[in-house]
């Protein structure tokens, strides 16, 4: 029933063929379709999956959109165990009804100038949050203050740029004294100061 698995690169993200489904599922006109299960690793590292529909190999797809979100690449293909015709039936009737079903090839650009605009306003907060530390002229701040000082991010963006400004090796972010606390490391210092 399931094919080896396909990888493609789509934006960056590794879109994966999670499963072929041998079965056809037929569309309200009675034309057949393939169905195929594809997913994707998010950022926070959870499973996205959709079903894409084609008509014949190698043609243009249909697909619907995210169909499930789940803990880890596994629960995705259990999750799809339990599809029946009626839920393919469905997915496919939702997939056909878009105005201008995108191929495949368009999702690609959509990924890409979505991760060009994450990783632009990601940045952004980075600044954001080193300008913090400048404005301070202080290399720890508690992180309620940020979250607290009317930044114009969402907690969640403060949070992501925490982990990114972390990874850079500019910061550490540690509990201390029942505080959560942001330092800056050596490197973190000569940048903003």
């Amino acid at each position: 029933m399931a094919r080896d698995v396909l990888r493609q690169t789509v934006g960056g993200a590794m879109a994966e063929l999670i499963q072929d489904f041998a079965q056809p599922v037929h569309s309200q006109q009675g034309a057949p379709y393939r169905a195929r299960l594809h997913g994707q690793q998010r950022t926070d590292g959870m499973w996205e999956g959709w079903l894409a529909f084609g008509q014949d190999a190698g043609g243009l797809e249909i697909k619907t959109g995210i169909e499930t979100t789940q803990p880890n690449r596994q629960a995705l293909l259990y999750w799809a165990t339990g599809l029946g015709d009626t839920y393919f039936e469905g997915a496919l009737a939702r997939a056909s009804s878009v105005p201008h079903p995108p191929a495949v090839a368009h999702i690609a650009v959509e990924i890409v100038e979505d991760n060009a605009s994450r990783r632009t306003r990601l940045a952004a907060v980075e600044q954001y949050v080193m300008n913090q530390f400048r404005d301070a002229a202080a290399t720890r701040l508690l992180a309620k203050d940020l979250f607290a000082g009317g930044a114009p991010y969402s907690n969640a963006d403060l949070v992501r740029a925490f982990e990114e400004l972390q990874r850079q090796r500019l910061l550490i972010r540690r509990s201390e004294e029942g505080n959560d606390w942001l330092f800056l490391t050596e490197l973190g210092t000569r940048e903003v100061l």
